[in-house]
Formats: structure tokens, sequence, C-alpha cells
């Protein structure tokens, strides 16, 4: 009885999750994946990002397609229209390596299987159709708050599979094309060559062992107007999010005693995947037989 109560109801699942988050030990990041922060430096530049022209965007996708960016990755949403959509397009076109983002907005309830939004916000359509591919970059904090866990996978309620931004990055930087169907076999899903782990919601558990604090990173700011070194971000997937203090796409993770910024997650899953170094936790059926071992031997 005691082994069915606490296999069901799961009452020390959160102090499972926190005795969890303390294992991780501290790891080089990818030197493969950059960071573009949309930082308060950039923000006193430019100005408010609500009046900044996107020819900005395009000037800055000119000066990484320049200095040999592989991949550029934008975990920021371009819904609305604007009249410099024409040349940002003409931009991603050139570089032929740009991911856009796109966010789900309504949660369909289920119990099981893909997380399905009734509506996303999908970038214009010029940008759309210039963009290499979209990916979601929708992050889903467990119960406590804290984010352990990325879908690689999400689902529109007509159907549509979007893969995450982390996906849809790597897919390019191996100039492979995205899969049409994502099947999920012993807990695993085979995508680029590696057999992931994933939940039956397609849910990877994220090693947050590389210390953010030596990933690569550069301004935002500076990319647009090209002061950087073209060496950082030379074959390199380069994520532009935002970083700014007081940014509302913050969030709590397991390595950090503060928020860290959304670019910062999709980076940390890009190099779970990238290095290998995968978490699995243990099914249902190796659960319920520990535990009941557990018991015997206590009784």
């Amino acid at each position: 009885m005691f082994t069915l109560l606490a296999f069901f109801v799961q009452p020390l699942y959160s102090i499972n999750l926190w005795f969890s988050d303390q294992l991780f030990t501290s790891e080089p990041p990818s030197p493969n994946i950059v960071i573009a922060g949309i930082d308060d430096g950039t923000f006193e530049d430019y100005g408010r990002w609500a009046d900044w022209p996107r020819s900005l965007h395009a000037q800055a996708i000119d000066n990484l397609r320049h200095a040999g960016a592989k991949v550029i990755g934008f975990d920021v949403i371009f819904t609305d229209t604007s009249p410099d959509d024409e040349m940002l397009a003409a931009a991603m076109a050139e570089a032929d390596n740009v991911v856009l983002a796109t966010v789900g907005t309504q949660l369909v309830p289920q119990a099981r299987g893909e997380i399905t939004y009734d509506d996303f916000l999908l970038p214009s359509a010029p940008l759309g159709q210039a963009a290499s591919s979209i990916g979601h970059a929708n992050v889903i904090p467990d119960g406590d708050g804290t984010v352990r866990r990325l879908p690689l996978i999400v689902g529109s309620s007509s159907g549509q599979d979007y893969p995450s931004l982390t996906l849809a990055a790597l897919y390019r930087l191996f100039s492979m094309p995205l899969p049409q169907e994502y099947f999920l076999e012993n807990g695993t899903v085979e995508l680029l060559a590696r057999d992931i782990p994933v939940d039956a919601s397609y849910r990877l558990r994220i090693n947050f062992s590389a210390d953010n604090a030596y990933r690569p990173y550069v301004s935002y700011g500076d990319v647009i107007s090209g002061d950087f070194d073209p060496a950082l971000v030379d074959n390199k997937i380069v994520l532009i999010g935002m970083t700014a203090t007081g940014e509302p796409d913050t969030w709590a993770i397991p390595t950090s005693a503060s928020k860290v910024p959304g670019v910062f997650i999709h980076a940390a899953a890009m190099d779970t995947i990238l290095t290998e170094r995968f978490l699995t936790e243990p099914g249902t059926t190796a659960t319920l037989v520990i535990m009941l071992a557990l018991v015997g031997i206590t009784a």
C-alpha cells in the first residue's frame, strides 16, 4: 500500500527533483554556440526595442554572414509587419542560414503525448518565407517553477509539428533537412544521428553542467555596428536573444541562484545534444520495482 501510494501520489517528487539538481558538476560550454545578447548596452545605443527599425537586424545578419557565422538563430518573435521587412527578408535570404522563432500561446490540455498549442505566433509572411527554418521557443517549467526540460517537438491543434529552436538550429548547423516525422521508441527519438532520451511529451532533460559564465558572448549592439572579432562567430551557431535587465523572458534553472534569460536555456539544450551528455530518468517500471524491493527489505 505504501509503494502504491508513493508511486501514484508521488509525495516526495519535489524533494527528488531538488536532490537531482545537486548532482550537476561544472563543465566548459561548447565553443560552437555563441550568445548575441540584446543587453543593457544595446538598448543604450539603439533605444527601446519597440522603436527599432528592422534594418538594424538586416545589418546584424549581414555582419554575421561576412564574419562566417554558420547559423543565425533569433530567440525573438517578428509577428507584426514592418516597412523594413523586405530589407530584412533579403538579408535573411542572402545569408541562407537564419532560423526564426515561433511561440505557442494557448496550451491544449491533455494527459499524455506531444505538447499541443491551439495558436502560434508566427513570423510575418516575408520573413517566414526567407527563413531557413522556424522553431518553437516555448520554455515550460516544472511544477516548482524550475526549468529542467525542453520540449523538442510541439504540435498545433491542426496537426502541424514544430521542432524546437534548438533542433532547428542544429539541423541547419549540420546542413540536414528537418525530419517530416518524429518517432518515439523506447524512450528515445532518433535525431541528428543520435538516440536522444525524451519523455512521452518529447521533453529533453537538459544537462545544465555547462557554465554560462564561460559561454562565448557578444553584445548584439556590437554585432549591429560590426565592432566584434569575426573569429568569435566563425563557423558557429549565433543565438540572438534578450539578456537586458528587467526582461520577462527569464527562468529559474537548477545551477543558478538567479533567473537566466531564455536564450541561455536553448543554448544549454544545444550543448546537451551536441556533446551527447544526456540525462536519463528511470522509467515507471524500474521505479516501481526499486520501491517494492526497498519496502520489502525494510519490512
